[in-house]
């Protein structure tokens, strides 16, 4: 997906993180490419979504 920068799974967490470029892709794209696939996500801190 264009933006993303980096996909880090954790399968002992169950986690996926994900590092995106905000100036290219944003929170609402992804997590409807993840439902997609049959996935819901969400931040794990809600007061940081993004980061460069």
């Amino acid at each position: 997906m264009k933006g993303v920068k980096k996909i880090v799974p954790s399968v002992p967490d169950q986690t996926v993180t994900i590092v995106f470029d905000p100036h290219k892709t944003n929170y609402e794209t992804i997590a409807a490419a993840f439902e997609k696939i049959g996935y819901a996500i969400q931040p794990a801190n809600k007061d940081v979504v993004s980061q460069d």
